[in-house]
């Protein structure tokens, strides 16, 4: 779209002094645009971006353009090298095993494809919302802690891996807001250390 600010390729500098709303998102960093919102969901907004970070490849949204210092225009080469660069640290991070032993050094600090991932065994098929969302990517991170958080404290992995299995899928795809927004409303199941083997929980 010829009236916006960046196009795609476009590497950009994300500013280190972001607004308190976006205490969460990731600043002071060098980034490539991928699109703007209207490029992806249609609408007037070519505004705020969606970017890929190229130091982790991790995509983010949406960042709003007086946020963003244009630095030099690049090509889809480039962007391809960063998501092949960066696959292996997705498939490392996205490993039931790895998030099981790192859960208690990282938790609230885990990789996104970390958190992605605990999402999708749940049942939630689209963490970012229908708009690749921040506030909805973390409405459903705190569902999944409040559902996960207990059991991955035991730092055992069959004992997360049954949990996973009995528990009762999410059958849509979206909380948001923490309001669940569709299909049929799911309750976490108890998970009580108590009723376990101690054991459990010196391995």
């Amino acid at each position: 779209m010829s009236d916006q600010k960046f196009k795609r390729c476009d590497v950009v500098h994300i500013k280190p002094d972001l607004p308190s709303c976006m205490s969460h998102f990731e600043k002071d960093k060098d980034a490539v645009i991928l699109h703007s919102y209207a490029e992806k969901y249609g609408g007037a907004d070519t505004n705020n971006y969606a970017v890929l970070l190229i130091d982790s490849g991790t995509d983010v949204a949406w960042y709003n353009s007086e946020n963003l210092i244009f630095v030099r225009y690049e090509n889809e080469e480039f962007v391809s090298e960063i998501k092949i660069r960066n696959s292996e640290w997705k498939k490392k991070h996205s490993d039931l095993n790895w998030i099981v032993e790192n859960w208690r050094i990282f938790t609230d600090k885990l990789p996104t494809e970390s958190g992605e991932e605990l999402m999708r065994l749940i049942g939630i098929t689209e963490p970012w919302g229908l708009h690749g969302e921040y506030v909805d990517f973390m409405s459903n991170w705190q569902y999944t802690q409040s559902v996960l958080g207990d059991v991955l404290d035991t730092g055992n992995i069959k004992v997360v891996r049954d949990f996973i299995k009995d528990f009762p899928k999410v059958d849509s795809f979206v909380f948001s807001n923490n309001v669940y927004s569709g299909g049929h409303e799911t309750k976490k199941p108890p998970f009580v250390p108590a009723q376990m083997d101690t054991a459990v929980f010196n391995k």
